[in-house]
């Protein structure tokens, strides 16, 4: 659909809307235009065109292909008294003989193939045109592994759609490949003209969820920091895989905090010794540190003190500060060697010297 309006400059809206053509492309069938959302009330005008700009047909949204229309395409352009331009249709394919098969043009896929969602089954059911039916949907992933009962998450997947042209249609002479809205690649094999197979390939499924169900709960809270937005992070070492969570109250100088399994297991990456717990008054962002033994911290729902930590020898951190420069005098590199007197020194200074006179 194609539309071409614009405001004329006495007032008039401009026309809004789509139009689209049913039927087969093929000499004696009839052709039906179909428009939605189309702006005002009454009835359209319609006029049908062959090829680019040949009229043909009447004021009807019906048209019959005849004879001269054999070998073009068809579209139609829908306009309304109150506005200003046009809207205009894709055309149909190329016009068949009449009893002649004509060339599927119902291109798009995206209300007929379910896309991927991850912690569903995939939809496999045939689906149904009035120009082709399909097969069951197959599912793959990018490495072509069966789906499975469910989508995984964060995993590419395609689908692949075997169509077969109902009778009176074919699918040699397509004018288009066939299309889904959304995804990431679409491709087609070649077909013999009754069979063709459709790749969807989809973007990645969402991300697995994080599963709440481990606590961290702090005592000893001051009691300035009552109704303050306290917060943890928490790092495991050497990978810095972060969890996060939010207190959700604060009473009596403690607060519980809600801690992600897929995060912080209980099972560590490989070489990790030790994790960073860093806690803070969020608006203001006074941080207190301390570094934990994995397996004081790591368990079922661990209870620490604010802020004296359960590791001897570790003591609450400030944040790092910037440290003052001292002011640099620049110095060219010739000052600065001729300031030393080493005798190793003049010998370099003396290879300068060679240098300088191979190359003024």
């Amino acid at each position: 659909m194609h539309p071409n309006n614009s405001d004329d400059g006495n007032g008039d809206p401009a026309l809004t809307g789509t139009v689209s053509i049913a039927g087969a492309a093929r000499v004696g069938e009839t052709l039906t235009a179909n428009v939605d959302a189309l702006a005002g009330d009454g009835t359209p005008a319609y006029q049908w065109i062959r090829g680019e700009s040949t009229t043909v047909g009447t004021n009807q949204n019906t048209y019959v292909p005849v004879a001269g229309d054999e070998g073009s395409t068809i579209k139609v352009r829908v306009s309304r008294a109150g506005y200003t331009g046009s809207i205009t249709s894709n055309p149909t394919a190329i016009v068949a003989a009449a009893g002649a098969d004509a060339t599927v043009n119902i291109l798009s896929l995206t209300d007929k193939v379910t896309a991927p969602v991850k912690d569903t089954a995939p939809v496999t059911a045939a689906f149904e045109s009035t120009q082709y039916t399909s097969g069951a949907i197959a599912w793959k992933t990018a490495a072509d592994a069966d789906a499975g009962a469910a989508f995984a998450a964060s995993t590419v997947y395609k689908a692949i759609v075997t169509l077969t042209a109902k009778p009176g249609f074919t699918f040699t002479g397509l004018t288009g490949n066939f299309t889904y809205t959304g995804a990431s690649l679409v491709v087609q094999s070649a077909n013999t003209g009754t069979v063709i197979t459709v790749t969807i390939t989809f973007g990645a499924t969402g991300a697995a969820d994080r599963a709440a169900g481990k606590t961290l709960t702090i005592t000893g809270i001051p009691g300035d920091y009552t109704g303050k937005d306290v917060r943890v992070s928490i790092y495991a070492l050497p990978s810095y895989s972060g969890a996060h969570g939010q207190a959700n109250a604060i009473s009596g100088g403690s607060a519980v905090f809600t801690l992600y399994l897929n995060e912080v297991t209980d099972s560590l990456p490989d070489g990790t010794s030790s994790v960073t717990v860093s806690i803070y008054e969020h608006s203001s962002h006074a941080f207190v540190y301390s570094v934990y033994d994995s397996k004081t911290l790591i368990g079922a729902n661990p209870t620490i003190a604010w802020p004296v930590f359960p590791t001897t020898g570790e003591l609450p951190r400030l944040p790092p500060q910037p440290l003052p420069l001292p002011a640099l005098t620049p110095i060219s590199v010739r000052d600065f060697i001729l300031t030393f007197t080493d005798r190793k020194v003049e010998g370099v200074k003396r290879t300068l010297r060679r240098i300088q006179w191979l190359f003024p």
